[in-house]
């Protein structure tokens, strides 16, 4: 009979072993060698920091002058980071945290003690915040943190509205801000938010950076900045650079018509494609579920779920942010109409509670302008609203505008040159044929054409010059008629019906294409998706959802990082 063998792994031995190492360097005992770092003496002992540090190791075991001391000195090394990944060395634990890891990582980057080098790369990832991206993206590259410095640039570009407000944004170099400036990658609106984050990093040093105007103007594509942006620029920026700002920007103009009759200057085309974003709805109860669906591939993503489900909700995209606001939790155990407003963060995906509108909005409509998000309308219970609010992203807060005309639940809203139209919807009595404009400059309300026919729970979108109002329902029927308004003539028109009647649908321009996706038709919810063909005035049936709903949020905007 042949010997029986067996080779035998006990970690509890590695444990103990290193416990009672770590247990004689506290107490100094059989340690040969001392690091002098600063002020503090560190014992330890050679055999161990050699087997955790290509450094270390080289020290100890090629004929150098410190291969033969027992005391060595480290330069240009914090004294605390080398105390911390000594204790590492016996105990493969390391606590890092926001005050030390700015000198934990060049240490373990001198001592080459890559694990610890990976954690402090990885804890700085995952503390990028417009705040602090660009430090971090600069300290990054220079210990070599090649993944982590290209995450927070793409971080960068793609939260720029927000980066371009922080303090770290305003010290850069004229040489770093051109090159963040010029980029296509650049997540942004419109070339208005580049040029209005140019001009802050000007401002905030006036006196030296006003000569850099002209140069830092040839990097803003200027054919793309709104005229009325331009107008307001030149009324409210600096009184001491207004007259030299419009000088520049008059040559700007001339120049780039001339250089555009040459080669086109093209718009920031931020890499990867951008989504619809489907959020909640009602399918017998409200739901929970958040979606995104890219109609180039025709395919569907499940993201985070809503913190609570929710039908009846409005939804905007701005600055890379997905906003959830009001809605209800309509379950079989009674409804919660609600004032919370949820914000998705897509690049983290991760979601964020913010500051609750001042009443509950259930089957509200909103709408974004000039960087603020309307909620317009809405009811509560059996209370139904007049009152609009104004959300501010930057400073988390909500301010009462000028009130509707009407009170206004199921009603549509859309937004065409910078003009906010709340469209239909139910009084309390009756389905509205009425549309309301709001002028945010001078926070009004003013009716304009009726609609042709009543409707509640219509979908409403902009597309190319004029407003689209989808479906609905008229108090009798679920509706697949059309109407199209003109605000240049200040009409509405009929066009080509829906194939399938529905009400409480949800209405998306994506890449100048509109979209109507669920809804219900009188008898069942609906899954489909249909598109308007503008050049043929018909409609098409584009895709369809695992799950008919109505009552949905809908937004476009970037895709989620994967």
């Amino acid at each position: 009979m042949e010997p029986l063998e067996e080779n035998i792994f006990i970690e509890e031995h590695m444990n103990l072993s290193f416990n009672i190492m770590n247990d004689l360097r506290k107490r100094k005992e059989l340690c040969d060698v001392v690091l002098c770092v600063g002020d503090l003496e560190i014992y330890a002992h050679k055999v161990v920091i050699a087997s955790f540090s290509p450094y270390f190791y080289a020290m100890f075991t090629n004929d150098v002058v410190e291969s033969r001391q027992n005391s060595i000195t480290l330069k240009s090394m914090d004294s605390k980071s080398v105390e911390l990944l000594i204790e590492f060395a016996y105990t493969a634990r390391i606590r890092i945290t926001e005050e030390n890891v700015q000198y934990l990582l060049p240490v373990s980057c001198i001592l080459q003690i890559s694990p610890v080098k990976k954690a402090c790369c990885d804890f700085l990832q995952s503390q990028l915040d417009p705040s602090n991206c660009i430090g971090i993206k600069d300290f990054t590259e220079i210990y070599g943190c090649v993944d982590v410095a290209k995450a927070a640039e793409k971080f960068i570009f793609r939260h720029f509205l927000e980066v371009s407000q922080s303090e770290e944004f305003e010290n850069l170099t004229r040489e770093q801000l051109i090159d963040l400036i010029r980029r296509d990658e650049l997540y942004v609106k419109s070339e208005d938010e580049v040029l209005a984050a140019m001009l802050r990093w000007v401002t905030h040093d006036l006196n030296n950076r006003t000569q850099e105007l002209k140069e830092l103007l040839n990097f803003i594509r200027v054919p793309f900045v709104s005229s009325s942006y331009l107008k307001s620029l030149i009324q409210c920026c600096e009184q001491g650079m207004r007259t030299e700002f419009k000088v520049l920007l008059i040559e700007a103009f001339t120049e780039t018509k001339r250089v555009s009759s040459v080669c086109a200057i093209q718009k920031r085309r931020p890499p990867g494609p951008t989504v619809i974003f489907f959020a909640g709805g009602y399918l017998r109860r409200s739901l929970d579920v958040l979606e995104c669906y890219d109609p180039l591939t025709l395919t569907w993503s499940i993201l985070p779920p809503l913190s609570v489900p929710k039908s009846g909700l409005g939804a905007a995209y701005f600055d890379n942010m997905l906003y959830i606001i009001g809605g209800r939790n309509n379950t079989s155990s009674g409804n919660i109409d609600s004032a919370s407003v949820d914000r998705y963060d897509p690049l983290r995906d991760e979601w964020k509670s913010m500051k609750s509108l001042s009443v509950p909005r259930n089957r509200l409509g909103v709408a974004v302008i000039d960087g603020y998000i309307y909620a317009v309308g809405g009811g509560n219970g059996n209370s139904f609203h007049t009152s609009v609010e104004r959300y501010d992203p930057n400073h988390d807060e909500w301010t009462t505008v000028m009130p509707l005309n009407y009170r206004r639940i199921g009603v549509a809203v859309a937004v065409l040159g910078r003009k906010l139209y709340a469209i239909g919807g139910l009084d309390g009595a009756n389905r509205l044929r009425s549309v309301e404009c709001y002028d945010a400059d001078n926070d009004v309300w003013t009716l304009v054409c009726p609609l042709m026919e009543r409707r509640s729970g219509a979908g409403a979108a902009s597309l190319g010059n004029h407003i689209f109002a989808i479906g609905g329902y008229n108090g009798d029927a679920q509706l697949n008629s059309v109407e199209r308004y003109n605000p240049s003539s200040n009409t509405w028109t009929v066009v080509s019906p829906l194939i399938h009647r529905r009400s409480a649908l949800s209405a998306v321009v994506y890449c100048q294409r509109l979209f109507v996706l669920g809804g219900y038709d009188g008898e069942g919810f609906l899954s489909t998706i249909e598109e308007y063909i503008e050049e043929k005035d018909c409609w098409r049936l584009a895709s369809s959802m695992d799950l008919g709903r109505s009552g949905a949020g809908v937004a476009v905007g970037w895709k989620p990082a994967t």
